[in-house]
């Protein structure tokens, strides 16, 4: 017989000898896929006890600002229409990082209720070591306040705000004030900065969450090595891990620059469009029993997910900048009341959804919708809580309980995603 033709069954045995090289381009085999009871309780527990922690520390600690209230009663010498007044503040740090200037009218008589128009105009200098730096110019502006029946200050009006960098250490305000100043005590000027020691703490504090997220991200990039072809679950994760490092703006603690501190608003509300990008994305995954985003995904939830970006960064810039010290009304605004229903409709509309999966899904989709859920939840929590219910008192507004809860739980939950989605042989 020819030497040509080789035995079959040996090469059924050589072919079996060969290791096939792994498939990178099927179902990822991810830790949640193996992940027992056991596991997940392990898990929530760690996870819990770090979100408790930001929590208790969010609670107990008193308002990001401090403010300070000064008397100034009107001289012998002012005229019956108006009034100057010269403020020099120092010394002024980067740890301060903002002052904001609001002002109200004091009276003798408080009987009566009385609204009147004030012309607000001066000027203010930039100080570094008694030089002026600059000057800045104040655009003449109408305030409008009111006496209400028994009360003895007006109510309140927005004079100035600045950034406070190390470019200058101190401030020489001028102001110029007209209206009818009959029955006029004189003025109360209060003066909000940031608390220099907490300031240190909640530095501390961004830094140890941007940590965490970098460490995740990296221990996630770490476990994609042996990976050839990302699928869409490992790409969201990846971006999930960058905007929670970024979340916090971490180069801003070390860095004390105007245009990196603005920075912070954005960066925020970017973590936030990523997290429940994700979110909608994981569920729709389960839903639909796929894993690529169809055009439908697309054309339903990117537009609401991107103007629900967009009122975030709005409101979060306005908080940032202490807009709202500018209205001497209490009241939220427009954009405010716009972002509390957003806020609202996308915690409910999501809780029902892990309803309606939970209750349709079985085998490993249950218990993958059980894990989901269960970190899913705190989230949506500390939003109802935070942005709905505190926003609406404007609580959220001086209190250090955004970062410590709202943040710190959506960092936190991005950082158990990104473990859950570790890749394993």
């Amino acid at each position: 017989m020819s030497d040509d033709f080789s035995d079959p069954v040996k090469e059924v045995q050589t072919f079996d000898m060969v290791e096939l090289e792994k498939d990178t381009t099927g179902v990822r085999n991810f830790l949640i896929h193996n992940m027992s009871s056991k596991g997940l309780i392990f898990i929530f527990i760690v996870f819990i006890f770090f979100e408790n922690l930001y929590i208790f520390i969010g609670t107990r600690l008193p308002s990001n600002y401090n403010t300070t209230t000064v008397s100034y009663p009107l001289s012998q010498e002012y005229s019956n229409n108006e009034a100057t007044a010269k403020i020099f503040l120092e010394p002024l740090s980067p740890s301060h990082q903002i002052i904001s200037m609001t002002g109200v009218i004091t009276r003798h008589s408080t009987k009566a209720r009385v609204s009147d128009l004030l012309i607000l105009n001066g000027f203010y200098d930039r100080l570094k070591g008694n030089s002026i730096v600059k000057r800045i110019q104040l655009k003449d502006s109408n305030r409008n306040y009111t006496f209400e029946p028994g009360f003895e200050e007006s109510s309140k009006f927005y004079i100035l705000q600045d950034m406070i960098t190390s470019e200058f250490d101190g401030l020489n305000i001028s102001l110029v004030f007209k209206t009818d100043f009959h029955n006029v005590r004189g003025f109360k000027f209060s003066y909000t900065y940031a608390d220099p020691n907490l300031s240190k703490f909640m530095n501390t504090m961004k830094l140890l969450l941007s940590s965490c997220a970098l460490y995740a991200l990296i221990g996630f990039l770490i476990s994609l090595r042996n990976t050839v072809k990302f699928c869409t679950i490992q790409i969201f994760c990846i971006f999930l891990g960058i905007a929670a490092f970024v979340s916090t703006n971490p180069l801003s603690v070390l860095i004390n620059k105007n245009s990196i501190n603005e920075l912070s608003p954005f960066l925020c509300s970017l973590l936030m469009f990523v997290f429940r990008f994700f979110v909608l994305y994981l569920i729709d995954s389960i839903l639909n029993n796929r894993e690529s985003i169809k055009s439908k995904f697309s054309m339903v939830y990117i537009p609401f997910l991107i103007l629900y970006f967009i009122l975030e960064m709005e409101v979060s810039s306005n908080l940032y900048h202490f807009t709202s010290e500018k209205d001497s009304s209490s009241d939220l605004s427009f954009t405010e009341k716009l972002l509390i229903s957003y806020h609202l409709v996308f915690c409910l509309f999501v809780l029902s959804l892990l309803i309606h999966l939970y209750l349709k899904t079985d085998g490993k989709d249950h218990f993958k919708v059980i894990v989901y859920s269960t970190f899913i939840l705190p989230a949506v929590a500390t939003t109802l809580i935070t942005e709905v219910f505190l926003a609406s008192t404007k609580a959220t507004h001086t209190a250090s309980i955004q970062l410590m809860v709202y943040v710190s739980t959506h960092v936190l939950v991005s950082i158990v995603f990104l473990f859950l989605h570790h890749t394993i042989c």
